[in-house]
């Protein structure tokens, strides 16, 4: 059967052996335990590190954080939006 793939070569592209990221730079991708109850400080904190999307929006939160503790940014803020 030329030209068709069999389900040996497509299981060989499709499935890949994982590579250990043990002591590279990468954060682990784990979500939030509800078990613990809900803490909504803590549940945004953990979307740094629950999937890409998630890591996207945990990142934004840790700008909006360091923005808001710049001195003088909430008289920035609302001068701009009143004026």
């Amino acid at each position: 059967m030329r030209g068709k793939p069999t389900l040996e070569s497509a299981r060989a592209a499709a499935f890949k052996e994982s590579e250990s990221l043990e002591g590279s730079s990468c954060i682990k991708i784990e979500g939030y335990n509800f078990n613990q109850g809900v803490n909504y400080s803590e549940l945004l904190r953990s979307m740094i590190s629950t999937g890409f999307q998630a890591s996207n929006l945990g990142d934004a939160i840790q700008v909006v954080n360091q923005m808001r503790s710049f001195p003088g940014f909430w008289l920035e803020f609302w001068h701009a939006r009143c004026l």
